[in-house]
């Protein structure tokens, strides 16, 4: 039996299925951590492939990614370079759509700690 703090918690909140796009680079995520980072394992009609990115491409900047992850309409924006020449390569990093639990807060109930 819960506190009467976890019934109004629950009362205030509720999980709900989201559908969401997996975060998916289109290619092996370990070029990433080596150098030189070659692209290797490009995804056949991922995203990375439709902008242009290549296998053999070498990526000459850092990548951020923890915010992207969390951000489904994020843009990696690929600093690289093939055959001698620099190139950009931006792309939404999401393959196919899956449900994700998440939390919700319940319309219209007061929002706070209640005692």
């Amino acid at each position: 039996m819960g506190s009467n703090r976890e019934s109004s918690t629950a009362a205030r909140i509720r999980r709900v299925a989201r559908p969401i796009r997996r975060y998916e680079l289109g290619f092996d995520p370990k070029v990433l951590t080596e150098s030189p980072r070659a692209v290797r394992g490009l995804m056949a009609g991922s995203a990375a492939e439709r902008a242009g990115l290549r296998n053999g491409d070498e990526i000459t900047r850092p990548v951020g990614q923890d915010d992207l992850q969390g951000r489904q309409e994020g843009i990696l924006t690929l600093q690289v370079q093939r055959s001698g020449q620099p190139l950009t390569i931006a792309y939404l990093p999401r393959g196919e759509t899956v449900n994700a639990w998440q939390w919700e807060r319940v319309p219209g109930r007061k929002q706070g700690c209640q005692r």
